[in-house]
């Protein structure tokens, strides 16, 4: 039999998947050049949602979900001077119901957000995300150069992450039991959709030239925070879902486990797997606009490493945001 705890646990996970399979949220956080930010938030519930609601007491609360007034609450989480510009509901595919929302920030440091780290230690207690925007005035080999701007994304809780070694190894009984249960996990997740992708106004680079990430080769201004669909794979290109001992390491909460991470650790090279960072996002890094140069480089000393000339004074011409040519030149440190 299940110990007491993790039965409890167990049970929590499948009434909340019973209603997280029939839903979709996609989120696109876009940075302009003042460092203002728009973030848009599509919410979709299924048919199959909407339906099961209606058995019960909640199909008004379900539906409220995507209301202007449950949005309005939502913005003031979202940071200081968060504002709704536009929120529409509509009709989606195959009797679904959806909200599109728009919102703007005068800042992108200011912004906060559902996270995407659910391997975090106690994760119900810092379940938001914070952004920091900052300056590099020291290069180093790689794409981190002198004279661009980054973005860090961080949980707002500094607690470490939960190790391995913190929950108990379950029992054959315990394994069994979650293997059963894999394929009404299946059922459960089917339809579901999570995207969270950071946009920027120029295109994006990482500090580690060994990085990989999709759109790498081709000036691509988007990273995906997290990017999962119920119609994904695993890293051997069969159904993610089907994969038993993948499930069994969602089902034990296990979101850093060993299966879970060596699929997503390949999205950079295969676009039918799953997009997901258990342990943090490096920093994105790309040129700074006119606007952020004068506000973080003018006057300054950039530290060029050697192979690209060494120190010198920051110059707009050099590492300025400017649209690409053919003949333009983008060499790494």
């Amino acid at each position: 039999m299940l110990r007491p705890i993790r039965l409890s646990a167990l049970c929590s996970i499948i009434a909340l998947l019973s209603l997280v399979g029939c839903l979709q949220i996609e989120t696109r956080v876009q940075i302009h050049e003042d460092a203002s930010i728009t973030v848009t938030e599509r919410m979709q519930f299924s048919r199959r949602l909407i339906d099961l609601a209606a058995q019960s007491e909640d199909a008004a609360g379900v539906l409220a979900m995507l209301e202007r007034k449950a949005v309005e609450a939502r913005v003031e989480h979202m940071g200081e001077g968060a504002k709704l510009v536009s929120h529409e509901i509509r009709d989606g595919e195959q009797g679904s119901k959806e909200s599109v929302a728009v919102f703007t920030l005068p800042h992108i440091n200011n912004f906060r957000y559902v996270s995407p780290y659910l391997a975090r230690e106690n994760y119900p207690n810092h379940t938001m995300l914070q952004c920091e925007l900052f300056p590099v005035y020291e290069g180093r080999s790689g794409h981190r150069r002198a004279g661009v701007i980054g973005v860090r994304f961080t949980p707002v809780s500094s607690e470490r992450r939960r190790g391995d070694d913190d929950t108990p190894a379950p029992t054959p009984q315990e394994l069994q039991i979650y293997r059963d249960l894999q394929p009404v996990f299946q059922d459960m997740m089917q339809g579901l959709r999570l995207r969270l992708v950071f946009e920027s106004y120029a295109p994006i680079r990482f500090g580690s030239i060994y990085y990989r990430y999709r759109g790498r080769g081709g000036d691509t201004k988007e990273y995906d925070l997290i990017d999962f669909s119920c119609e994904d794979l695993d890293r051997h290109g069969y159904e993610f879902l089907a994969n038993e001992e993948i499930m069994i390491e969602l089902l034990r909460r296990q979101f850093g486990g060993s299966n879970l991470t060596a699929t997503t650790g390949q999205h950079g090279d295969n676009l039918t797997v799953p997009v997901f960072h258990p342990t943090g996002i490096p920093p994105v890094y790309f040129p700074p606009s006119r606007h952020l140069f004068d506000e973080h480089f003018e006057g300054r000393t950039l530290q060029f490493i050697q192979r690209r000339g060494g120190p010198r004074d920051a110059d707009f011409d050099e590492i300025g945001y400017q649209p690409r040519t053919a003949d333009s030149d983008d060499g790494d440190d």
